[in-house]
């Protein structure tokens, strides 16, 4: 994709550069942009076109914009974010924007890195490098601008930096061209503006780090070089000097990943995986192996849903998806492999027995049940979420029973968990629970963990340096991001109190201050508080799905 100047775009004439007017004289066509050309971005763009006929193409033009050289992968799965170990999480045969485009990753894959298979039964259920996936992405972004070059047009290394309402019902966009990676800004501070009549914010992670434990070292130099408050580039992870511990904060997925990485690059450091509740996401099953047939919810139907009070107790809620769950299981019949109820929610896990049981259990082709249970009622959390207080939201995401839900419904590829139970067994790493803080010594060159324990298990210290893992602690309110900024100041949208900005629940409209529902919708990570699960490519497909059948 090559670097295309902006002009002739929109309904209207392109202004000249920065301080020039503009003639807003509006088209017969619709214009439709969309801000970010990652996962989400080119999910969007698939979507929608395919729900545009022939003749509905003719009446649009659609303008996606991505402020980096990279388009398609996004952050997950670009080749600069990710190092050579890193492993899709879904199958091959999981992973797709669209299950109606062509060729589909599996196709694509089979041609292209036809060794992906491995040890794995067959290609569908192999777990192929994170950075396939992006070049896929690359490579079809690519194919959807050719095939609709009259209406589509790409922009790389072009920033949408603000959407401005018009009394006419339409948004003056206004853009400029991105600094390039050298750092030369060039160019960069001069824009252009023209008229849109909808647009899409598919951002990803528009800037924000700390995560769950959000730790602030800025008043030591020294400490602050130490820590790590978000992984993403590696490159961020290749620079420690002669590390003796190093403690990675949090031990979901984004933590696996990391392991791998500094596990290889560091073999000589002790790692430390440190979290509130020392839990690891369930294995993967072997999917030649498994089968399942669709679940007919009895307890929370879409009926009961429907007549609960607003809001409803998050006790109440956590009782009736307990009762769901194990009507489900019923179904699923229960054996000695999975866990009883109480086991599983049991205040005192044993992270690392838990994860060979997993382990032994994938490589004598049995799996846990209860990751297809919660699966199977998946699609009502969104509904669920809605019916719960601001205090009792907050309380669900600090809860167990929400790290044992995410760690069941998103498992991770047998070939990850056996690197981590060598690294447990050979004593190279260790998995600590109840983390309660992170204090650097005096001169900054190392760190103490402290715990919620007794003893010589209350703190752990002499550690060289500290990685947050614990994921984006994405605050719209502090985003590095010129275009959230001006669309809270001028009140196009309105920051939502879990981190992300207002929006209609049933279409994902942004609302302006006015509390009315407008012609911007947002997914990803712009949706929290409305959504409480933001991330992974499920969730934003189906976000994606709500968003295009609304625009189209």
């Amino acid at each position: 994709l090559t670097e295309k100047k902006i002009s002739k775009v929109g309904c209207g004439t392109v202004s000249k550069q920065a301080g020039g007017t503009q003639d807003m004289t509006v088209a017969s066509h619709t214009t439709i942009v969309i801000v970010g050309g990652g996962f989400a971005g080119v999910c969007t763009l698939h979507h929608l076109l395919a729900r545009l006929d022939a003749t509905g193409k003719q009446h649009v033009r659609i303008h996606l914009f991505e402020q980096s050289d990279e388009l398609g992968p996004g952050l997950a799965w670009t080749g600069t974010n990710t190092s050579d170990c890193q492993l899709c999480n879904l199958p091959v045969g999981g992973l797709s924007f669209s299950p109606t485009f062509s060729p589909s990753f599996q196709e694509w894959i089979k041609g292209k890195y036809p060794d992906t298979v491995g040890g794995h039964p067959s290609l569908a259920a192999s777990y192929p490098p994170r950075k396939y996936f992006g070049e896929y992405l690359t490579e079809m972004l690519q194919k959807i601008e050719k095939e609709n070059s009259n209406f589509v047009t790409v922009h790389a290394r072009t920033e949408v930096i603000a959407v401005v309402p018009t009394s006419n019902s339409t948004f003056k966009i206004k853009v400029r061209k991105a600094a390039p990676p050298d750092g030369n800004v060039g160019n960069s501070t001069l824009s252009t503006e023209f008229e849109a009549h909808k647009v899409a914010l598919c951002l990803g992670s528009p800037g924000g780090t700390g995560g769950n434990f959000r730790f602030n070292f800025n008043d030591n130099k020294n400490a602050a070089a130490r820590y790590v408050a978000t992984p993403w580039p590696y490159t961020n992870l290749d620079n420690f000097q002669t590390p003796k511990k190093i403690a990675i904060i949090g031990s979901g997925l984004t933590a696996i990943d990391v392991v791998k990485h500094v596990s290889r690059r560091y073999p000589d450091a002790t790692l430390i995986m440190a979290s509130r509740q020392g839990r690891i996401n369930c294995v993967a099953p072997d999917w030649t192996r498994v089968s399942s047939k669709p679940y007919t919810r009895k307890v929370l139907t879409d009926e009961v849903i429907e007549k609960l009070p607003n809001p409803t107790p998050l006790a109440d809620l956590v009782g009736m998806v307990k009762a769901e769950l194990i009507e489900c299981m019923k179904e699923h019949k229960h054996t000695e492999d999975d866990l009883p109820w109480d086991a599983l929610f049991a205040d005192d896990v044993d992270g690392v027995a838990e994860l060979q049981r997993h382990a032994t259990n994938h490589e004598n082709g049995k799996h846990c049940r209860w990751l297809f249970c919660m699966w199977s009622i998946d699609d009502i959390f969104p509904q669920l979420w809605q019916k719960l207080s601001k205090s009792d939201k907050t309380k669900w995401l600090s809860s167990k029973e929400r790290t044992v839900y995410q760690n069941h419904t998103n498992p991770f590829p047998i070939e990850s968990a056996r690197e981590l139970l060598k690294l447990f067994g050979n004593g190279k790493m260790v998995l600590r629970n109840k983390l309660k803080d992170v204090k650097p010594a005096e001169d900054g060159g190392s760190f103490t963990l402290h715990f919620d324990a007794e003893g010589d298990k209350a703190a752990l210290d002499d550690v060289s340096y500290i990685i947050n893992c614990t994921g984006v602690a994405f605050d719209i309110t502090k985003a590095d991001s010129p275009l959230l900024q001006q669309m809270l100041q001028d009140g196009v949208g309105v920051a939502n109190e879990f981190g992300g900005v207002e929006l209609d629940p049933a279409t994902l409209r942004v609302k302006n201050k006015q509390g009315e529902a407008t012609n911007v919708w947002a997914v990803g990570h712009l949706a929290k508080g409305t959504r409480w699960v933001t991330s992974g490519a499920g969730f934003l497909k189906a976000m994606v799905g709500i968003v295009s059948a609304d625009m189209a």
